[in-house]
């Protein structure tokens, strides 16, 4: 949860945490403690979720990591049990008669398969450009990891661009900045090693408080941060952040973090909290998809980093004060500037629990 939030984190929590318990949250734990960082980290343990059983939240203060955290649960679980299809057919006869994607934009292609003569599910969605209906893939929005789906492996389907929100526009907003951060990061990975160094920031330009409170917080647990600004063709700060110890007896290697938004300095702490985050998911073991390989790979694995402080000037910003429903328009308006002409809604709000969930999909961004 981070500003221009439309309710208060006391109302936020009066109104989620009820609903923990109907979603199948049976525990809200505080696991701030087990790392010496000090940055709150909140997770939420669903025993029989029919994905991952365990959800993460960070804040700069404890009500804000709970609230993530619950949040986080609410998103899986509307997507663990999405709405029935509304219709089942192949492309080729569904286009006939019938506003519909092409399922190739939702391929992973790792299987040449002529997909549109294959019969599918499809669900009705929302085309955020030109406001019609439109028919995607019914598997792309299921996460029910519990059951066989007999198309599943056609397509590429991930929690991306899932979020909730105190409204159904808080939710398209966090949905749209995932979306922006994640292609963003991939588009900065495959710069070159001098473009990448050209990136980096220089810690002491950073002035607001909130995010020199937190760096303070990893300098005197010792943790070396190391943030790249990451911003792209879309106009949207974005910024990775990679913290790491040197500690000889408890080396946990290197750990990521990565946020965008309209405000340089929101986008900048939302990078900096989900580095400390993974680094308490890490010591946690508790998420489903850790395995063992992983705890092996991470050892001594900050190795091969060169931790030097960069020189680019990291700048504030002061153009993002605008609505919700203004912030997600200039986002639309950016990425059809940038060719992205697909912007597919998909609402998960279930009625009985009224927290907004949308899924939003951007076909091309990756």
């Amino acid at each position: 949860m981070y500003p221009m939030t439309s309710h208060t984190t006391e109302n936020t929590l009066e109104r989620i945490t009820p609903i923990a318990k109907q979603i199948g949250i049976t525990r809200i734990a505080n696991i701030t403690g087990l790392d010496h960082i000090g940055i709150p980290v909140a997770n939420c343990i669903r025993p029989n979720a029919k994905h991952l059983s365990v959800s993460q939240g960070k804040g700069v203060n404890w009500e804000l990591a709970k609230i993530s955290a619950i949040m986080e649960s609410i998103e899986a679980y509307h997507a663990e049990n999405p709405q029935e299809a509304d219709l089942f057919g192949t492309f080729n006869d569904l286009q006939l008669q019938h506003n519909i994607i092409h399922p190739r934009y939702f391929a992973n292609q790792f299987f040449d398969c002529s997909l549109e003569s294959v019969n599918l599910p499809w669900i009705w969605s929302t085309h955020l450009i030109s406001n019609q209906s439109i028919l995607i893939p019914h598997d792309v929005i299921c996460l029910d990891s519990s059951k066989p789906l007999q198309h599943r492996w056609l397509f590429n389907v991930t929690s991306n661009g899932l979020a909730a929100g105190n409204t159904k526009e808080e939710a398209m907003l966090h949905a749209l900045y995932e979306i922006i951060e994640r292609n963003t990061l991939t588009n900065w990975k495959k710069l070159s090693s001098a473009e990448k160094t050209h990136s980096q920031i220089d810690l002491t330009s950073i002035t607001s408080e909130i995010n020199q409170a937190l760096l303070n917080k990893f300098s005197l647990a010792n943790i070396q941060v190391t943030i790249w600004d990451i911003t792209s063709h879309l106009p949207i700060p974005a910024y990775y952040c990679m913290i790491t110890d040197d500690h000889s007896y408890r080396n946990l290697g290197v750990f990521f973090g990565s946020g965008a938004h309209h405000s340089a300095d929101i986008a900048l702490m939302k990078a900096l909290l989900e580095a400390a985050q993974s680094r308490l998911t890490f010591i946690a073991g508790t998420r489903d998809e850790i395995f063992p390989h992983y705890y092996a790979g991470k050892k001594n694995n900050s190795n091969s980093f060169i931790l030097v402080n960069g020189n680019k000037k990291f700048i504030s910003n002061n153009n993002w004060l605008m609505t919700v429903d203004e912030l997600i328009n200039d986002l639309i308006h950016h990425l059809m500037q940038n060719h992205f002409q697909q912007i597919i809604l998909l609402d998960h709000t279930k009625k009985e629990l009224n927290i907004p969930v949308v899924h939003i999909f951007i076909p091309g961004m990756s």
